[in-house]
Parts: C-alpha cells; sequence; structure tokens
C-alpha cells in the first residue's frame, strides 16, 4: 500500500517536472533511476546479512599497558584512628526531628548524628530533648547544649 502511494508521488513528480520546469531528458531518466533504487533498497532491508567471523591470532588480545592501580580505590591505610575526647565544645545542636518519638540531632566533632534520649556517642550520654535544648551527660559533668549557642 505504501509502495503504491510511492509510485504515485514518483510519477507525479516527474509529470510536474516535466511539465513546468524544463528539466532536461537525462535529468528526469537519472530520477527514475534513483527511485528504483530506493524502492530495492527498501525491500532488502527485511534480510539481515550474513556474518562470517575469522579468528586472527591464536593468543588472543593483549593490553598494551600493565596492570595498574585503581585510583579510586579507597584504602583504609591512610586513616588514622581518632581518640578525640568528646567534649562539651566539641558537641553542638543542628536540630530536631519527630518521627515517633524527640530526636535531637547533633554534630559530633564535624559528625551528624541523629540521636534518641538514652543514645550514647562515645562517652556521651543523652539525658533528655526538650527542644531548643538537649541535655548531655559525661562521667559526672551535666550539660544542657542549645541550638542557638554560639560555637
Amino acid at each position: 500500500m505504501i509502495l503504491f502511494h510511492y509510485r504515485q508521488a514518483m510519477v507525479g513528480l516527474i509529470v510536474l517536472a516535466i511539465s513546468g520546469c524544463g528539466i532536461e531528458p537525462e535529468t528526469i531518466s537519472r530520477i527514475e533511476q534513483m527511485s528504483r533504487q530506493q524502492s530495492t533498497a527498501f525491500s532488502s532491508i527485511e534480510t539481515p546479512p550474513e556474518l562470517t567471523i575469522t579468528r586472527v591470532s591464536s593468543e588472543g588480545f593483549t593490553v598494551p599497558f600493565p596492570e595498574r592501580r585503581d585510583p579510586f580505590h579507597v584504602t583504609e591505610e591512610g586513616k588514622k584512628p581518632q581518640n578525640k575526647a568528646i567534649t562539651a565544645s566539641n558537641v553542638s545542636v543542628v536540630g530536631f526531628a519527630k518521627l515517633g518519638e524527640q530526636q535531637a540531632i547533633l554534630k559530633v566533632g564535624g559528625e551528624t548524628r541523629f540521636v534518641v534520649v538514652g543514645d550514647r556517642v562515645g562517652d556521651v550520654e543523652v539525658m533528655a530533648i526538650n527542644p531548643p535544648r538537649v541535655r548531655l551527660k559525661n562521667g559526672n559533668l551535666v550539660w544542657d547544649a542549645s541550638m542557638f549557642q554560639n560555637h
């Protein structure tokens, strides 16, 4: 059906070209030849070409460069254990959340943590959460950390 309309369009184009544009006969024959080639080209698309694979070498592919270290691999060698004692000066209250129970968001030595009453961060225990304050205990020292303290 599509091929029928395509041929009608080509014939109409040829008639239009002959009648109105003054095209030379060689050009018209060239257009007809190209339209025949296109119609045979579309019919051959349905059959896939056959591929033949030949092996050139018996040893296969060899890498041109030696094995290299992965630059994105993270090793634990560079990390040193942090034996920093958590004190009142390096604990700050960042925010609060209530997901079932009241939680505080603490920043302890550069690390952010969500805590609830009774949680321990190092030696520091969370005693109470009353926004905007969190009561913390480290040994015998008990203090209130506030969200509005200057750090």
